[in-house]
């Protein structure tokens, strides 16, 4: 997997491990981060082989994790809290001009945000009804701890796919190409 860096960099061009280590140096100064790399963590700490880690359990995380799953991949999903899963916003909807294009887009490719909707839907409404068909856009209300508990449900169901508590620390390099992640706990996942 290539790194690739944001920020003033072609986005598609892989990104050497001393170029990224000095613009992560160049953002840390002054801002009291510590850009020095942690020490190694020690073997027995390795949790696990994955072919991909997906950091952050949100709403993109949750389909990037469902996604390699389904692609036979062994993948995993870090996220700082289980409980937390898929969390909503305080407005939970799911739908609207926008945001339900892509939905459905999601959806199209085998994506699991629609089924958790209309397993978590609490109301259903076709906006902006009084215009033209153009800007007619469905969008559901969810109830924000079932939608949580839902995904939580689908990604479990899925081969594959192990769900992981903790806090990315660092990504750890291999001549410019991902090796690894480190928790804050010490653990390592590659």
């Amino acid at each position: 997997m290539s790194v690739t860096a944001a920020g003033g960099f072609d986005h598609g061009a892989p990104v050497e491990s001393g170029a990224l280590r000095a613009t992560i140096a160049r953002r840390a100064a002054g801002s009291g981060l510590d850009p020095a790399p942690a020490p190694a963590p020690s073997p027995g700490a390795i949790e696990g082989d994955f072919d991909v880690v997906v950091v952050g359990a949100g709403h993109a995380g949750c389909e990037a994790a469902a996604a390699c799953a389904k692609l036979g991949l062994h993948a995993a999903l870090l996220t700082v809290n289980l409980d937390d899963t898929a969390k909503m916003s305080c407005n939970p909807a799911v739908g609207g001009i926008a945001k339900g294009h892509m939905v459905r887009e999601i959806d199209a490719l085998g994506g699991i945000m629609g089924i958790v909707t209309d397993r978590a839907g609490i109301q259903f409404k076709m906006l902006n009804r009084g215009r033209g068909p153009a800007v007619w856009s469905p969008r559901a209300q969810c109830d924000k701890p079932l939608y949580s508990r839902e995904m939580t449900r689908c990604l479990a169901a899925l081969q594959g796919l192990v769900r992981i508590a903790g806090v990315a620390n660092h990504v750890r390099l291999d001549r410019g190409r991902v090796h690894g992640i480190e928790l804050a706990d010490g653990r390592f996942l590659r």
